[in-house]
This record gives structure tokens, sequence and C-alpha cells, in this order.
């Protein structure tokens, strides 16, 4: 979303706005530091991936399949196979990247159980330097690595396993959710004075910016947050219950909302918050948008998986595949 600021409420809304960006941009990273730390001392479970993959063509064909007999969009051939082709089409490259790193947790797994630490620690010295990109060209993520290749994401297991294994913050009881909350506003205000100066001295227009790189200093917000979900005690009382009840729907709202077709429509026909930005507005629809895409997408999901049960999908997925794992213990004798 792009546009001069000419006002100083767009302003204000420009920096607010690039906050929230800096504060939201780790969801990626967490997601993936989650699944490594459980992932490292867990069994290999394929039907987990097989119903990543199934979930995601459900919604990946469904929604083609409905936008276009609602005429939103043209309807062939070619368009149904590719939202079919939840690898090779790559409707979402989240998806993509997160069943590879599945298929390979059980290898890292006994790869990080290994290590001795200083091994281990040694390891992520080499996996930061090729797979991180900070500024100016350091260290090399922009020649070995990107913030969307599987290279990134097994690096980010390895960042949770290692926590997982050696536990390297349990002796400092550091309050993270502040210093993940500090940090973010000293990366906002390094692009500001950034901005400042290409508008300063390029006579360029401010912008506003998409999202940070996860494989570079969102690197760090993201790992401080996830560190302080780790270590902080959430009093279980109703807000808590209502969060762990709507948690297993989150995937399921991410393969709504993300979809490469409900994304253009959201965002560049429906909602359109470029129009906002000198707005006193623009702060409280943005809230209300994002609540109301999430709550319907969960409801959505909640839905789809009562479908699912009532036609014992997860079930028939189960037994596909315990005979597969049968067959390759068998022959793998």
């Amino acid at each position: 979303m792009g546009g001069g600021v000419d006002t100083s409420l767009s302003i204000v809304n420009w920096v607010i706005v690039n906050y929230v960006i800096f504060l939201t941009a780790v969801g990626v990273n967490c997601y993936v530091l989650i699944s490594g730390y459980f992932l490292v001392k867990s069994d290999f479970k394929l039907n987990k991936i097989v119903k990543i993959w199934f979930q995601t063509l459900f919604y990946s064909v469904g929604i083609y399949v409905i936008l276009s007999c609602a005429g939103i969009i043209s309807f062939d051939i070619k368009g149904l196979v590719v939202s079919g082709l939840v690898i090779r089409g790559n409707p979402y490259w989240f998806v993509t990247q997160y069943i590879a790193l599945l298929f390979l947790s059980p290898f890292l797994s006994k790869l990080a159980l290994s290590l001795a630490k200083s091994q281990f620690q040694l390891l992520l010295s080499v996996l930061f330097f090729i797979n991180v990109s900070l500024s100016f060209g350091f260290p090399y993520g922009e020649i070995y690595s990107s913030p969307v290749s599987i290279s990134w994401f097994l690096f980010l297991f390895c960042v949770a396993a290692y926590i997982r294994l050696f536990n390297p913050f349990a002796q400092r009881k550091l309050e993270y959710g502040k210093y993940y909350l500090i940090f973010c506003l000293i990366l906002l205000i390094c692009y500001l004075l950034y901005e400042y100066s290409l508008c300063h001295w390029r006579g360029m227009n401010i912008s506003y910016r998409n999202s940070p790189a996860y494989n570079g200093y969102t690197l760090f917000s993201s790992i401080l947050l996830f560190l302080w979900a780790k270590h902080y005690s959430f009093k279980k009382n109703i807000l808590y219950r209502f969060i762990v009840r709507l948690a297993p729907y989150t995937f399921g709202v991410y393969l709504i909302h993300d979809n490469p077709y409900i994304r253009t429509l959201l965002w560049e026909d429906w909602i359109v918050p470029s129009e906002y930005v000198g707005s006193w507005m623009l702060l409280p629809k943005m809230v209300i948008y994002v609540v109301l895409i999430y709550l319907t997408c969960t409801l959505l999901d909640y839905l789809r998986a009562k479908f699912f049960l009532l036609l014992k999908i997860n079930e028939s997925i189960n037994m596909m595949c315990e005979r597969i794992l049968l067959v390759l213990k068998k022959y793998s004798k």
C-alpha cells in the first residue's frame, strides 16, 4: 500500500501502522519455532503431514470452485489443476516449505539429539551466517537463503531445538515481552530515520511497507516473543480458554484469508486501506476488519472440521497412513 503522506494524521497513522507491522511480522517465524520446539522430541507422524496437505487442497480447490461459480473469477481447467497442486502449484508458499520441514524433522531431530552443546552452537553459528540477512550484504542470507526457503525453516527448527534441549535462558528471569516491544520500537525508529533520509535527501515519498523480511532483524523479535510465550505463566481465565478454543482453527484462518484470490479480493476490492490513510478511522477500521476476518474464517474452518468429522476424513487418513508406515517398515527390514 503506497502513497505520499501529506497530513499530520497521515504521519501518525503511518508510524503506528509500521509499528504494528514490526510487531506482527513474527508470525511465520514463531510458527516454525513452535514446531521445531515440539518436533525435536516427537515421533514422526505421517498422518499430520497428510492432514495438512488435504486441508490445504480442500481450501485451495474449494475457494477456486466457489469463486468461479459465483462469477468472481473466470473458470478454466488449468486454473483448477494448479489450485489442486498444493506443492507444485505453490498456492501457499508457507505450506510448501512447512511440509518439506515436517518430512525432514525426524532426521533433524536425530542430528540435534546427537550433538553436544558446543557442537550445536557451532552449527547454529554456521546456519546463522548462511541464512540471516541484516544489512549491507551481511551476513550471507541474500546469497544462500531467502525468507521463504526451506533453508530458513531448517535454521529456525534448529534454533528452537537448541532452546528445547539446552534451555539456555532458564537461569535468567528476563521480561522477554517488554524486550520484544522495545526491540520492535527500535526497529521502527531506525526505519523512520531511513525513510526520513530518503525523503529529505532524495526527494522520495514516504510509503507504507508490506512486511520486514523474516530472515532479517525479525529473527530477533521472533525469538523474544517465542521466549516470552515459553516463560510466561498464563492465567487460565476465560480469555485463556477462549484462545485455546480458537487455536486449532488458526491454520484454517491462514488458508482462507491468504488464499491468492481471497487476498486480492480482501485488500484490493472489498477493503482498501489506502483510502483511509489520512483519516482517524484507519486504525479502528483495520482492527474491526481484522477481527471480523479472523472470526469469520474461524467459523468457516470450524464448519470444515465438523464436515471432515462427519465424513470421517481424518479417520481415513489415519488408517491410510498406518498402512503405509507398516508397509514401509516391512520392506525396510
